[in-house]
């Protein structure tokens, strides 16, 4: 069946047009961000990684063997955290240890008794302040810590961050 010049550039020019659709889109339009991934958090009360209860053998031989930096560090990666607030912190050269394992940044929080706080996180930690009480504290004020810290997101804005073990 022949086909007439007007048809055969028609068909020609109907299909370089739907090939190179994206010649004529509009471009006017500005195209949607894609949305931030959701802040993974965790906030943990570690008991200054003695294990619990810490009386158990089992936690005892991990103490006594130098494995509970280690071994926190793996249960955590689990989570994939983004953001981790220790309470009841153990000494700052094992947390230092476990935010080292997790490939992140570190800041700790120490207490006007002994009960520090630390923060982890993957984000640049750019400030950190420290809210210790000195001296005696007031019975009605039973604050083990409190800190903050200002962390740079991926996208370059801040996100303050507030540790407390009140």
């Amino acid at each position: 069946m022949p086909i007439s010049r007007r048809q055969f550039c028609g068909a020609v020019g109907a299909s370089i047009a739907a090939a190179n659709s994206n010649l004529f889109a509009d471009d006017s339009k500005p195209k949607p961000k894609p949305k931030p991934k959701p802040l993974r958090v965790i906030a943990y009360n570690i008991y200054k990684c003695t294990g619990w209860p810490d009386q158990r053998q089992l936690a005892q031989q991990a103490v006594a063997k130098g494995q509970m930096a280690k071994r926190l560090a793996m249960e955590l990666a689990l989570h994939d955290p983004d953001i981790i607030n220790f309470s009841e912190s153990p000494s700052e050269k094992l947390t230092k240890e476990v935010a080292e394992l997790l490939g992140m940044n570190h800041v700790r929080f120490p207490s006007g008794g002994n009960w520090p706080g630390t923060l982890l996180s993957k984000f640049e930690i750019t400030e950190s302040q420290n809210a210790p009480m000195k001296g005696e504290r007031p019975k009605e004020l039973f604050t083990r810590h409190w800190g903050r810290a200002t962390v740079k997101l991926t996208s370059g804005d801040p996100l303050i961050v507030h540790s407390a073990h009140l």
